[in-house]
């Protein structure tokens, strides 16, 4: 009795089966591809008036192309003393 419990305890630690278990998916189950990564966004910067714009506000269609500086989060924009435009709000949802 001992021996056959020792026997299906060593059976199923080792495996009986001679068959290597199939890889896992690394795709979730249901896709084809990876997700792509979130969009980029992209800030605009006023040089002549220090103010900036989230991508596509209405402010920015005045702005000079010389006058537009880029900057791809808030925080590196108002680390250079710009202030945030009060039309598009570009800290909120950041």
């Amino acid at each position: 009795m001992i021996r056959s419990f020792c026997l299906v305890l060593i059976l199923m630690l080792v495996g009986c089966s001679s068959t290597p278990a199939p890889e896992p998916d690394p795709l979730p189950v249901g896709s084809t591809e990876p997700a792509p990564p979130p969009p980029r966004r992209v800030y605009i910067g006023d040089v002549s008036t220090k103010v900036f714009h989230r991508e596509g506000c209405p402010e920015c269609e005045s702005i000079d192309l010389s006058n537009q500086r880029l900057f791809e989060t808030p925080g590196e924009a108002l680390d250079g003393d710009y202030s945030r435009c009060p039309v598009c709000e570009p800290l909120r949802g950041w």
